[in-house]
């Protein structure tokens, strides 16, 4: 999953495989309190390791901590802080969005 495709987002959660394969994996609503891992795949072949994720609401939805494992993905831990809604963002090496959730 990690190659080809437009740039996505996976969680650990468990959510169903959906139909497009080039669709979000996410596992949505969290629960508040929920720590939960998501994936950033840069797809197209494009290297992600200088790619972050960042929230829009952090107090609803927190990234606590990048991981940047190999050129295929990147690992953020996240927490589910309160109720309400958050925008993530991924985030190329330059600064630039590249895909919202």
């Amino acid at each position: 999953m990690a190659c080809g495709g437009p740039p996505r987002l996976e969680d650990d959660e468990g959510a169903p495989t959906p139909k497009d394969s080039n669709a979000d994996k996410l596992s949505l609503p969290y629960a508040t309190g929920t720590k939960v891992r998501i994936k950033l795949y840069a797809g197209g072949g494009a290297a992600s390791s200088d790619w972050s994720l960042v929230s829009d609401q952090p107090s609803v939805f927190a990234i606590d901590k990048l991981s940047k494992s190999d050129d295929t993905h990147i690992g953020a831990d996240c927490s589910a802080l309160s109720p309400g809604q958050a925008t993530l963002r991924m985030l190329d090496a330059g600064g630039s969005e590249r895909h919202s959730a």
